[in-house]
């Protein structure tokens, strides 16, 4: 039987860091706005990094929307991001 494969053994390559990404949706006056009407930099949670040693599991990170690589992994979404493109990060 095959073994069913777990986050802790994908690795990551390169200068990149694997995200939780964060959503945030607004209301204005009743309406929901979605978050693709809104062109603003996006926030993730740093899950896993490569090489990196900058970033640790449990950062927030800022980046600009549309320069990750989006993929899920056993129903959960995640991000792949390059570290170049961290425009901002907050530690816990």
């Amino acid at each position: 039987m095959a073994k069913t494969p777990k986050l802790e053994e994908f690795n990551i390559i390169g200068d990149n860091i694997l995200l939780t990404p964060i959503k945030e949706s607004k209301k204005a006056g009743g309406f929901i706005i979605p978050d693709q009407s809104e062109d603003k930099p996006e926030m993730g949670i740093v899950v896993k990094t490569s090489e990196n040693k900058q970033y640790k599991k449990g950062d927030i990170v800022l980046f600009n929307r549309y320069i990750t690589t989006e993929f899920y992994f056993q129903g959960t979404n995640y991000l792949i991001l390059k570290v170049d493109d961290v425009i901002g990060y907050y530690r816990k």
